[in-house]
C-alpha cells in the first residue's frame, strides 16, 4: 500500500518473484499498468498512482491468473487504460481468468484542470482512448464466467465501430454497477444478446443517458413500419436470476427494462426468472 514500483518490476514479475501467486496493490506509485507471471493467480490494482499523464499497458501476461480486479481513476490529471492504438498491438494472455472486477472511477469533476480550449480537447480525446480501450480489454476476457463492472459509460461497454457489447459466451453472472445502459436500453440489450449463457444478472443504480446511434434508431423505425418477417429470437435463453436496485425516480426506467428483457425471453421462461423482493427503491 502506498509503494513506489520501480520500472520493470511487474514486467518481470516472475523473475523478481518467481513464488508469488497473489498480489495487492494500492495507491502505489507505479509507471504503467503491465504485468508478466507465469505462477500469479490472484491480482488487485487499487486507485494507481502515476507520475504521467497517460500510461498503457502493453501486456498481461498471466496463464495461471484466475481473479483479476482493476480499480481506475480517469478523467483528471491521470489516465490509465489497457491499450493503445499506438505500437506494437498489446499481448493477453489469460487463459485461466474466470472473475474479475473492474471499476472506473470519472475524476474530472473534481480536480482543477487547465481552463483552455486546447487542453479540453486533448483531455477528452484521452478519455476517449481510455474508454474504447477497456471495451477493448472486456473483449479479451474470453474465459470470464463473473464479471462485476462499476462506472463503465456506453463508450466503455460497446465496440466502436460495431456499437456492440464484446461477445462472452462463457459468462455466467453479471453484475452491472452505476453503468449506463443507455436511454433506449440499448447497452443493457447488446449485452443480453452477446452473453448467451448468461445465467444471472444484476443491475444496481444503473443509468440511462447515452442515445441510441443513429443508424440503430433508424433500423428500429424501419421495423416498425415494415414489420418484421422473421420469427422473434430469444437471446436471454438461460437467464434464472435478476437483482436490481435503483433510485425512485428511476422506478419507471427499471419497468421499461424488465420489459425490454422479458422481450428476449420465451414466455413460460420468463415467468420462471426470479425478480421478487429485488427492486429497492432509495430516495
Amino acid at each position: 500500500v502506498g509503494a513506489g514500483i520501480s520500472r520493470g518490476f511487474f514486467e518481470e514479475l516472475g523473475r523478481n518473484c518467481p513464488a508469488l501467486e497473489e498480489l495487492h496493490a494500492e495507491r502505489c506509485l507505479m509507471h504503467m499498468l503491465s504485468l508478466a507471471s507465469p505462477v500469479l493467480r490472484r491480482l488487485a490494482v487499487i486507485s494507481p498512482v502515476s507520475a504521467r499523464m497517460v500510461t498503457v499497458v502493453p501486456g498481461l501476461e498471466a496463464p495461471r491468473l484466475t481473479s483479476l480486479r482493476l480499480d481506475i481513476m480517469y478523467g483528471g490529471e491521470i489516465t490509465y487504460g489497457l491499450e493503445t492504438g499506438v505500437g506494437p498491438a498489446p499481448q493477453y494472455h489469460l487463459p485461466a481468468l474466470t472473475e474479475a472486477s473492474l471499476r472506473l472511477t470519472d475524476t474530472s469533476a473534481n480536480v482543477h484542470l487547465p481552463d483552455h480550449q486546447a487542453w479540453d480537447w486533448e483531455n477528452r480525446k484521452l478519455i476517449a482512448m481510455f474508454l474504447d480501450s477497456m471495451c477493448g480489454f472486456l473483449a479479451r476476457l474470453t474465459n470470464i464466467v463473473s464479471l462485476h463492472l462499476h462506472g463503465f459509460i456506453a463508450m466503455a461497454l460497446l465496440q466502436k465501430e460495431s456499437q456492440e457489447f464484446p461477445v462472452l459466451n462463457n459468462l455466467r453472472n453479471l453484475h452491472l454497477e452505476e453503468c449506463d445502459v443507455g436511454l433506449s436500453y440499448q447497452v443493457l440489450t447488446s449485452i443480453l444478446r452477446n452473453t448467451p449463457n448468461l445465467e444471472k444478472l444484476a443491475l444496481h443504480w444503473c443509468t440511462f443517458e447515452a442515445p441510441p446511434i443513429m443508424n440503430r434508431r433508424k433500423e428500429m423505425a424501419s421495423s416498425k413500419l415494415h414489420g418484421s418477417t422473421t420469427p422473434a429470437v430469444f437471446w436471454c435463453k438461460k437467464l434464472k436470476s435478476m437483482d436490481i436496485k435503483c433510485r425512485k425516480e428511476d422506478e419507471t426506467h427499471m419497468a421499461r427494462v424488465l420489459s425490454e428483457i422479458s422481450k428476449g425471453m420465451a414466455p413460460e421462461q420468463w415467468e420462471r426468472v426470479k425478480t421478487s423482493d429485488t427492486i429497492v427503491s432509495v430516495e
